[in-house]
């Protein structure tokens, strides 16, 4: 995947902390399998902070 595109899980994610969790990324976290399409890889905890630290969102 190139360095400048972000994973489908991103915005999901970014949706939930802003309208549903109040910018709790745990949280957030917990709810994000209920927020994807079915069969979208989820990240590891590590992976997924890479990503969000890479784009400035962590």
């Amino acid at each position: 995947m190139p360095v400048n595109t972000a994973p489908a899980w991103v915005l999901p994610l970014m949706r939930i902390m802003r309208n549903e969790t109040e910018g709790d990324l745990a949280r957030a976290w917990r709810e994000l399998p209920h927020h994807v399409p079915e069969g979208t890889a989820l990240p590891t905890v590590h992976e997924a902070a890479q990503v969000l630290v890479r784009f400035g969102l962590a």
